[in-house]
């Protein structure tokens, strides 16, 4: 099982940090919140993971990520 905020979770987080801020990268939730799936740089976001919480599947615009959390 992995850790969700553990070693790979950092990882992952440092290996998206330049595609987001370049503005490449795209919202991975099934329902994005905001005008644009794109993650603008400078937008706040998170590493996003399937809903049993167990793998990653990209990255989400961080209000999108913490809605679908939530739910």
């Amino acid at each position: 099982m992995v850790s969700r905020y553990g070693y790979q979770h950092k990882r992952e987080r440092e290996r998206w940090t330049p595609v987001v801020e370049t503005g490449g990268a795209v919202c991975a939730e099934d329902v994005c919140l905001m005008d644009s799936r794109v993650i603008e740089p400078g937008q706040d976001w998170d590493v996003a993971h399937d809903p049993s919480g167990t793998r990653i599947i990209g990255v989400s615009h961080a209000r999108c990520n913490r809605s679908e959390g939530a739910t």
